[in-house]
């Protein structure tokens, strides 16, 4: 009974903060700590999401060796994201200060992995106008997982990007309290990695 209590505690202090907009440090009866990014981009969006600007990021050779998995010969990249125990991130990043690259024609396989047992959700990669609102709409055909949560394996997304552009990758329903990054489809003389806002 205690521990049924305190579960749905933990549930509502989670909902509570997601609708905090400066979502800080939110602490209470066992509940995990979650903190936003405390350094942002000057530059915001109308709907809150960060405009992106490719000028801003450099590339991060120890996390493009960490993160992706690229095979040349058959144009294909293994790319692999967490939700961590405890906190929103995604592989310890918010907020669009990663990003990951990928050329355009390659085959991306997007391994997802919740261990956050507080949440169960989903990834997806959308248009950034669609961060955050609830309804998943994939800017590209076949890139939405199935719900996950600490209890299952990781779901892996796998799509063929066929055009060039600027996207969002986001853990659903947990992207407004910043767990996204920038998703950019690359002309295909480029490889895959991954950036770090400077």
């Amino acid at each position: 009974m205690i521990e049924e209590r305190l579960h749905g505690r933990r549930l509502w202090l989670f909902a509570a903060a997601l609708m905090i907009g400066g979502l800080g440090i939110v602490t209470g009866c066992g509940s995990p700590s979650v903190t936003a990014v405390s350094t942002h981009p000057s530059s915001q969006g109308a709907k809150g999401y960060l405009t992106y600007q490719p000028d801003k990021y450099a590339g991060a050779p120890s996390l493009t060796e960490k993160w992706l998995k690229p095979d040349a010969a058959t144009r294909s990249v293994a790319v692999s994201l967490i939700l961590p125990t405890s906190g929103l991130s995604l592989n310890g990043y918010y907020n669009g200060f990663a990003e990951i690259d990928v050329p355009v024609g390659w085959k991306v396989s997007l391994s997802f992995r919740n261990e956050n047992p507080d949440i169960s959700g989903k990834l997806a990669v959308v248009r950034p106008e669609n961060v955050t609102q609830g309804i998943v709409v994939p800017a590209i055909t076949g890139a939405v997982g199935s719900s996950a949560n600490s209890t299952t394996k990781p779901t892996t997304l796998t799509f063929t990007p066929d055009k060039t552009g600027t996207y969002v990758v986001e853990s659903v329903p947990t992207a407004l309290s910043g767990s996204w990054l920038w998703f950019v489809v690359t002309p295909s003389s480029t490889t895959p990695q991954v950036k770090l806002r400077k």
